[in-house]
């Protein structure tokens, strides 16, 4: 009996030897192709390596090609690798991520220095970002420094600083006080010939105080020969106190033969903005210099509403700015209510009939 149990356990142990995985440095050095969880990741003042550095720590010649999550990712104050380094940080093929990021729940990151959530896609280098960004969840970023929210799609270096040619996202955008790079340069930060063909967004967009690159201009930002010739948002637009670029200059900030907007401007949701600087909700379609026509469009679904904008009331609408000597649009269409109060010479009233035209 002792035989038997004695040479059935040689025999184990000498089976359990030659199973064993022989372990080299190039093995070693090879992490997963595929990272998969439904569940929530979560991880705070994680020295060096956060939850952002999940897809990308240690050393591998080439790192996950594949990221996807059904649940939330959440980190806040990890030093120098943040929850939007996920797909980014650490070392393939010449620091780059994975090609697809996708993600249903929630993306946040507070205070993460220097790869905030808006640097999700373009952390790090790698010759070609990103193709496909896509989530059905909110994106929130706030404090951020130097990449925030607004910073998703340009930031990093892709082809001469590109991001992808697709941004879409089901939830809401909501970025405030991100230095340089509010909500409204998500589309035109960075330096590409050119910029984004479609943005769309179901959810609302919302940013204020941003210096200098405020919701209004999210369409025009940023230098392309021609801007973006569709604009479409079923959620509302809401923009307070931005330096110089109001809500009003959604399509006509920036530089598109000739500081020009896009051809239609569609909008499902309100149209709100108060004590912007010289462009304001009734500067919506006039604003700006497009030779010598200005937007044959215009068409909400929903309430515009202006107070005290200098100059430029709601009232101005269809004929502030030069379109044929200071004409508006051919059409205005709105099915919800028009308001403005304490607008200098330019009230509700003047909708048809202010500035020049011959008819």
């Amino acid at each position: 009996m002792k035989l038997i149990c004695i040479s059935t356990l040689v025999a184990i142990l000498a089976a359990t030897t030659i199973a064993r995985p022989v372990v080299n440095d190039a093995t070693a050095l090879q992490r997963r192709d595929t990272f998969t969880t439904n569940g929530r990741i979560t991880g705070s003042g994680n020295n060096g390596n956060g939850v952002g550095n999940i897809q990308n720590s240690g050393n591998r010649p080439n790192k996950r090609n594949t990221f996807t999550t059904g649940g939330s990712i959440t980190g806040s104050g990890n030093n120098g690798n943040g929850v939007g380094n996920i797909q980014d940080s650490g070392n393939r093929v010449g620091n780059a991520g994975a090609d697809t990021f996708t993600t249903n729940g929630m993306i946040t990151g507070n205070g993460n220095n220097g790869n905030g959530v808006g640097n999700i896609q373009n952390s790090g280098n790698r010759p070609n970002k990103r193709d496909t960004f896509t989530t059905g969840g909110s994106i929130t970023g706030n404090g951020n420094n130097g990449n925030g929210v607004g910073n998703i799609q340009g930031s990093g270096n892709r082809g001469s600083n590109v991001g992808a040619d697709t941004f879409t996202t089901n939830g809401m955008i909501t970025g405030n006080g991100n230095n340089g790079n509010g909500v409204g340069n998500i589309q035109n930060s960075g330096n590409r010939p050119n910029k984004r063909d479609t943005f769309t967004t179901n959810g609302r967009i919302t940013g204020s105080g941003n210096n200098g690159n405020d919701v209004g201009n999210i369409q025009n930002s940023g230098n392309r020969p021609n801007k973006r010739n569709t604009f479409t948002t079923n959620g509302s637009i809401t923009g307070n106190g931005n330096n110089g670029n109001g809500v009003g200059n959604i399509q006509n900030s920036g530089n598109r033969l000739g500081n020009a907007g896009a051809d239609t401007f569609t909008t499902n949701g309100r149209i709100t903005g108060n004590g912007n600087n010289g462009n304001n909700v009734g500067s919506i379609q006039n604003s700006g210099n497009v030779p010598p026509n200005k937007r044959d469009t215009f068409t909400t679904n929903g309430s515009i509403t202006g107070s005290g904008n200098n100059g430029n009331g709601v009232g101005n609408i269809q004929g502030s700015g030069n379109r044929l000597g200071n004409a508006g649009a051919d059409t205005f269409t709105t099915n919800g209510v028009i308001t403005g109060n304490g607008n200098n010479g330019n009230g509700v009233g003047n909708i048809q009939n202010s500035g020049n035209r011959p008819n």
